[in-house]
C-alpha cells in the first residue's frame, strides 16, 4: 500500500443542506496530480 500523508488545504464556506464537494487540480505538472484516500471535513464554529 502507498503511504499518505495529511495535507492541510483552505478553509471553505459550504452553504446548510447536501452540497457535492468537487476536488480538482488547476495544474498537472506531470502525468499524474495526486492519489486522495480521503477527505475529511471539519465543522468550524
Amino acid at each position: 500500500m502507498k503511504e499518505f500523508r495529511t495535507l492541510a488545504l483552505v478553509e471553505i464556506r459550504l452553504p446548510a443542506g447536501q452540497s457535492p464537494v468537487i476536488l480538482r487540480a488547476l495544474d498537472i505538472p506531470g502525468k499524474f496530480v495526486m492519489d486522495v484516500r480521503c477527505i475529511n471535513l471539519t465543522l468550524i464554529d
